[in-house]
């Protein structure tokens, strides 16, 4: 025999912290608690992207030009640089 839900009564949160908050409230917590890993997951793949092509680039430009370490030290520099702007750009996004 099935349940059928009262239309009328909405279901209630199971978490008593995000029960009490207001919408911008759950919003946040939402960002910081439950959607944690795919954030984790982009900013993990910005560092490690920004680092295989720019350090990794400036250390086979190295290699084939004979400048060690001047293109890697720059390709680190770009890398940081990358890696910030896209965090910016991915959290500016969330709000």
């Amino acid at each position: 025999m099935k349940h059928e839900q009262d239309p009328h009564h909405s279901p209630v949160d199971p978490d008593p912290i995000r029960r009490r908050m207001d919408s911008e409230g759950k919003k946040a917590y939402d960002l910081m608690f439950s959607k944690h890993y795919l954030l984790t997951a982009t900013v993990f793949g910005y560092v490690i992207g920004g680092l295989v092509i720019f350090a990794g680039g400036g250390y086979l430009l190295d290699r084939y030009l004979g400048t060690r370490p001047v293109l890697l030290i720059v390709g680190f520099v770009l890398s940081f640089i990358f890696t910030q702007y896209s965090i910016y750009k991915k959290f500016s996004t969330l709000q």
